[in-house]
């Protein structure tokens, strides 16, 4: 299927096939959230398991993703963004989180519906994204946090974070896989799990 070819590509560092799948996707109707939920996620979602079993290197996984961070770069110049600055969002990943795919989709699909985006990028303290709070009064804050390790830095600085979002009205959105389970969600009380880009999108549409 076109996640697997997607996947071929990626792991090849053949970041010009990668891009070119990805706008062709588009072109044919895909949203940025289908494109991350149908094509992104189960072909990364693959590459990372072979990483973990010893059937690919390091090298290999870092050519996918980096081929797939530049071929998003490329479909976000694509697409054509109205910015409201009624609409704003913080976006970033906890400390110690260096995987930052998703939260560039949320970045990207978050533009294409005409939020203005505050990217914070990886490896970001949630103190940090208090004082953005703080300094941008955002409507929404989307937080990535996808390995267990970094789940008792986030959950240690999580209160500064929650006391900054009910000042200002803020929502809280977390998602990735290191909150899965109900006990962790329940560590970061008042926050909104989504589990899908899809999920992420209606509440961006309801906040019209």
């Amino acid at each position: 299927g076109l996640s697997n070819c997607y996947k071929q590509a990626a792991l090849a560092g053949q970041s010009v096939l990668v891009s070119s799948l990805l706008s062709q996707s588009n072109q044919h109707g895909f949203s940025l959230a289908t494109i991350g939920e149908e094509i992104i996620k189960p072909a990364m979602r693959e590459v990372g398991e072979m990483w973990r079993t010893g059937k690919i290197r390091v090298l290999d996984e870092h050519l996918a993703t980096l081929s797939t961070i530049e071929a998003l770069t490329d479909l976000h110049g694509q697409i054509v963004k109205n910015a409201s600055p009624d609409r704003i969002a913080i976006v970033g990943c906890s400390e110690g989180e260096l995987h930052q795919l998703a939260s560039i989709l949320v970045r990207d699909m978050l533009e294409a519906e005409g939020w203005k985006v505050v990217y914070l990028g990886s490896h970001t303290p949630l103190f940090s994204f208090a004082e953005a709070i703080n300094r941008f009064k955002p409507q929404a804050v989307c937080i990535s946090i996808t390995m267990m390790d970094n789940l008792e830095r986030a959950v240690r600085d999580y209160e500064a974070l929650r006391r900054a979002a009910l000042k200002h009205e803020t929502k809280i959105i977390i998602g990735g896989a290191a909150l899965k389970n109900d006990e962790v969600r329940a560590r970061f009380r008042g926050a909104m799990y989504l589990e899908s880009l899809h999920d992420l999108l209606r509440i961006a549409a309801s906040d019209e």
